[in-house]
């Protein structure tokens, strides 16, 4: 079917619009469980029809091409990079694109308004996003192209997405990914006072960031609506580094409520932090996953904390992916 080009577009668009329209929900009680279940058998499969090549380890730079569905007719593509990984240096694995940031960047591709809440999308303030551990900056890159998108954002305003990464190498070739997919940057509107953005500048702006020494200068002195990551868990150190950065940058709640069946507050609203983890079964990286859910598990205690507010396992697509993972896990984390 994928060989096909007519019955490939056929069954991306059909997908993609029964995905569409999962996304206005279920009225009827009791179909919330099951529009969850489709909503997710619907992406995996849409994952079998995106571009990108199977995932290998690669002794030489390797471009690589990547087309999403969305809910438009419009697919948005996206050109990479890859680089060579050092065997000798752990934090220079951003020079590839892995199977997390794609499966990742699929859905947010295929549903914008759950990972990019409409009120922020529509509203006349401009939507902040930041990505940690960005790599090649796939996510930030898919992100940057929906907002742009005519369809969905009539009005040009000035946005912000941050991609950052750690490793000098990595953010090197990020800078390269996104002047490679943003050739010709658009004219923005006047910045506010406390942005540093030019009047014409590109989408995105590549940044260093220690997750273990968090910088509070500008463009990170104000905090997030969004923030994405990928495959960012490779040490039993960094889910703990990572909640540390996020308690750190991403909004704060404006409201809470009281909740007398735990005795305590329990925030609304706030951003939102979506990560999406390999779930490796062999090798030193085999069991970090359980990191993740440590650090982000519910605590006691008063005022905003971050914790796990869905969790979603994600089959291994037949086409992707290292042979040390046997799965993935999305999570919705928040206040």
């Amino acid at each position: 079917l994928r060989a096909d080009g007519f019955e490939r577009a056929f069954a991306i668009k059909w997908v993609t619009g029964f995905i569409s329209r999962l996304e206005g929900g279920f009225d009827i009680k009791g179909e919330i469980a099951q529009r969850t279940k489709l909503m997710e058998d619907a992406t995996t499969i849409l994952s079998q029809f995106s571009t990108g090549e199977d995932e290998e380890d690669s002794s030489a730079n390797e471009p690589r091409s990547f087309t999403f569905s969305s809910p438009s007719d419009q697919q948005i593509t996206v050109e990479l990079n890859d680089e060579p990984v050092s065997t000798q240096d752990h934090t220079s694995v951003g020079l590839q694109s892995w199977t997390s940031s794609i499966l990742l960047a699929e859905r947010i591709a295929a549903s914008p308004f759950t990972f990019l809440p409409r009120h922020l999308i529509d509203g006349a303030k401009p939507i902040r996003v930041l990505e940690l551990g960005a790599g090649t900056g796939l996510l930030s890159i898919v992100t940057a192209k929906i907002l742009q998108h005519e369809s969905i954002i009539d009005k040009p305003v000035s946005n912000t997405i941050i991609a950052t990464d750690y490793h000098p190498d990595v953010l090197e070739n990020l800078k390269k990914n996104i002047q490679t997919n943003f050739p010709d940057p658009s004219p923005l509107p006047p910045p506010s006072t406390s942005s540093t953005k030019s009047s014409s500048a590109l989408p995105i702006e590549a940044n260093y960031l220690d997750w273990a020494n968090p910088r509070f200068d500008a463009p990170m002195d104000e905090r997030f609506d969004v923030i994405l990551a990928a495959d960012v868990v490779y040490h039993p150190d960094h889910a703990r580094w990572i909640k540390n950065c996020v308690e750190k940058y991403l909004r704060l709640p404006t409201q809470y409520d009281s909740d007398t069946r735990i005795g305590s507050e329990v925030s609304r609203g706030g951003g939102i932090f979506w990560l999406m983890i390999a779930v490796r079964i062999t090798g030193r990286h085999e069991g970090l996953d359980i990191t993740v859910d440590e650090c982000f598990r519910e605590g006691m205690g008063n005022g905003p904390r971050l914790v796990i507010l869905e969790k979603k396992e994600v089959v291994k697509p037949g086409s992707y992916g290292r042979a040390d993972e046997g799965s993935y896990r999305l999570y919705k984390i928040g206040w």
